[in-house]
C-alpha cells in the first residue's frame, strides 16, 4: 500500500512537472439590461463558464446613453449559470476587408443569473451597485464608456470603467 501511495504521488509529479493545470470559471459573468420590448431584465454574457482563469486580456464592452440628457449608468453583473445562454451566428460585411463574416455570438437571453452586486441580497460579501456618472450629461447614439472586465487569480470579477469622451479612468480595477 505504501508503495502504491508512493507510486502515485511521483507519477502526479512527474505529470506536474511536463503538464501545466489550469483553473477554469465554472460560471460565467454578465451584465444586466432592459429589455424594451419585452419590458424586462435580460443578460448580456461578457465571459463564458469554461474560460481560464485569470483571464489573459480583458473583455471590453462599449456602452452609451439610452435617454436624452442621461447623467449616470448603473452596471449590474450577475454570476450566469453554465450552459445558460443560447448562441446565434450573425453574418455581416465588414468594409475594412470588403468581405462578408459571419460570427457566432451569444443571445442576451439568460434570465436566470444570479446579480452580484444589484443590492438585494444583505450579505456582507455583496457588492454594491456599480453607478457610473455621466459628466457632462450623454445622449443616445454616441459612445459614452468603456467597461474592462477580466477576472483575476483569486477568481474575483474585476471592471475598469473609461469615460471615452473624456479619456478618464471614473473605477479602475474595482
Amino acid at each position: 500500500p505504501a508503495d502504491r501511495r508512493s507510486g502515485t504521488a511521483l507519477g502526479a509529479a512527474r505529470l506536474s512537472s511536463a503538464a501545466q493545470l489550469q483553473d477554469i470559471l465554472y460560471h460565467g459573468y454578465g451584465l444586466r439590461y432592459w429589455d424594451m420590448r419585452e419590458e424586462r431584465h435580460k443578460w448580456i454574457p461578457l465571459l463564458e463558464a469554461g474560460l481560464t482563469y485569470p483571464t489573459p486580456t480583458p473583455r471590453t464592452l462599449v456602452l452609451g446613453a439610452s435617454l436624452e440628457g442621461q447623467t449616470s449608468l448603473e452596471l449590474i453583473f450577475g454570476e450566469l449559470p453554465a450552459g445558460a445562454q443560447d448562441e446565434s451566428t450573425e453574418v455581416f460585411f465588414d468594409p475594412a476587408t470588403n468581405q462578408m463574416s459571419t460570427r457566432r455570438s451569444a443571445l442576451g437571453s439568460v434570465l436566470n443569473a444570479r446579480p452580484l452586486n444589484d443590492g438585494s441580497t444583505a450579505s456582507a460579501n455583496e457588492l454594491s451597485p456599480c453607478i457610473v456618472p455621466l459628466d457632462p450629461p450623454a445622449n443616445p447614439g454616441s459612445d459614452c464608456i468603456r467597461v474592462d472586465l477580466a477576472v483575476d487569480q483569486d477568481r474575483f470579477l474585476r471592471v475598469t470603467v473609461t469615460d471615452i469622451r473624456l479619456n478618464a479612468v471614473l473605477f479602475d480595477n474595482r
